[in-house]
C-alpha cells in the first residue's frame, strides 16, 4: 500500500475505523493499484493536530468514501467526519463492509447516498469492479496506472516459438500447428510440384484457373 497522497489533483478521502483497518488496507490498496488518489489518516505526523489535519484533508478532498461497519458506528471520530463532509455537501460513498443498523436519524440523513454492500459479494473482483463504476469517482483518478506487474498477453503465454519445423513425410497431408488464435498448415513440396505441373497442362488446355 502506497502513502497516502500529497498533491494538488482531485483526490478522495477515506473514512474509516481503525479496528477495521485490515479492510481499510485491501480497499485502498485496491485502489491506488487502479490508480486513484487516496488520503487516509495514517498520513498524520506524530505530534500534529490531528482533527485540524483530517478536517483540511475532508475540506480539500474531492470525492469521500465511508467503510461502515460496527466499529464505524461506534466511533464518535468517524462520524465527524462524515458528518462534515455532509456540511461541506461532498460527494460521498458508503461502503458496507458488514450487515449493520443505522440509529433512525443516521438513517434518514444517509437513505439517498450512494452506497456498496461489500459483504454481499463472494468475489473480491466483482465488488472492486463495482466499486469502480461508483458515480464521480472517476475524477480522483490519474490517467496513468501503477505498473505493479508486466503483463503477458494470454495469447503469448500458451505459446513457444516454432523451431525447426518439419514438412510432414508423406504428400499432400498437413500438420496443423496452433499458433495463439492462428493456424499454420505447412504443405509438403510435392504436393506443390503437384499444383504447378496440373497449373501448367490446364494452361495448354486453354483453361483459366
Amino acid at each position: 500500500m502506497e502513502k497516502p497522497y500529497q498533491g494538488q489533483d482531485p483526490y478522495l478521502f477515506l473514512s474509516y475505523s481503525h479496528n477495521d483497518m485490515n479492510a481499510a488496507v485491501e480497499i485502498v490498496s485496491a485502489l491506488q493499484n487502479s490508480g486513484y488518489r487516496v488520503w487516509y489518516d495514517e498520513g498524520i505526523d506524530p505530534g500534529t493536530e490531528w482533527d485540524e489535519i483530517v478536517a483540511s484533508h475532508v475540506e480539500s478532498c474531492s470525492y469521500f468514501v465511508a467503510l461502515i461497519s460496527q466499529n464505524y458506528l461506534a466511533s464518535d471520530n468517524c462520524k465527524d467526519e462524515l458528518n462534515f463532509a455532509r456540511d461541506l455537501n461532498k460527494s460521498r460513498l458508503l461502503v458496507y463492509l458488514e450487515r449493520v443498523e443505522l440509529p433512525a436519524g443516521m438513517q434518514m440523513r444517509l437513505s439517498r447516498l450512494q452506497a456498496i454492500y461489500q459483504y454481499r459479494y463472494s468475489e473480491p473482483n466483482d465488488f472492486y469492479k463495482k466499486l469502480e463504476t461508483a458515480n464521480g469517482m472517476d475524477a480522483c483518478k490519474s490517467d496513468s496506472v501503477p505498473q505493479t506487474a508486466q503483463e503477458i498477453p494470454p495469447a503469448l503465454e500458451k505459446t513457444t516459438p516454432l523451431k525447426n519445423v518439419e514438412a510432414p513425410a508423406k504428400p499432400f497431408e498437413a500438420e496443423e500447428l496452433g499458433f495463439g488464435d492462428y493456424q499454420l498448415i505447412p504443405m509438403h513440396k510435392a504436393a506443390m510440384k503437384g499444383v504447378r505441373k496440373r497449373t501448367g497442362q490446364n494452361a495448354k488446355n486453354g483453361e483459366q484457373i
